[in-house]
């Protein structure tokens, strides 16, 4: 029970902090300092999306790959409303990972799928 309300503590000042970045974004009119921000708020939007999973999981120390993944795709495709025209597929196998190994997951594939968003369709002639 302790641990389940520590992750539910840790979430809600994550989703507090991600809701001042987006303010401040808002707040900006810099370019560089807009993707700054956007890349702040998504790294701190995928450590919500860890703990939500790990809050849902049964044990709090591991969570099922598939959903997580989707959680992030998710995040990471809210930050960039105005493509609307791109969409993405994903084709997951589920698989538990621990909290350990699912940290750097994390951070690897939120690196992946901004990089991606923000890079792979440069020079389009709708961007």
């Amino acid at each position: 029970m302790l641990i389940k309300e520590v992750h539910h503590r840790i979430r809600n000042n994550i989703t507090s902090i991600a809701s001042l970045l987006t303010m401040q974004s808002r707040s900006v009119t810099d370019p560089a300092a807009i993707a700054i921000l956007q890349d702040a708020i998504a790294r701190v939007s995928t450590m919500r999306v860890l703990y939500e999973k790990l809050l849902n999981s049964t044990d709090h120390v591991a969570a099922s790959v598939k959903p997580f993944v989707e959680g992030l795709v998710g995040a990471a495709a809210a930050l960039f409303p105005d493509d609307q025209r791109i969409r993405i597929a994903t084709r997951i196998d589920d698989f538990d990972l621990g909290s350990k190994q699912l940290f750097p997951f994390r951070i690897i594939i939120t690196e992946l799928l901004t990089n991606a968003l923000k890079y792979a369709f440069r020079g389009t002639r709708w961007r």
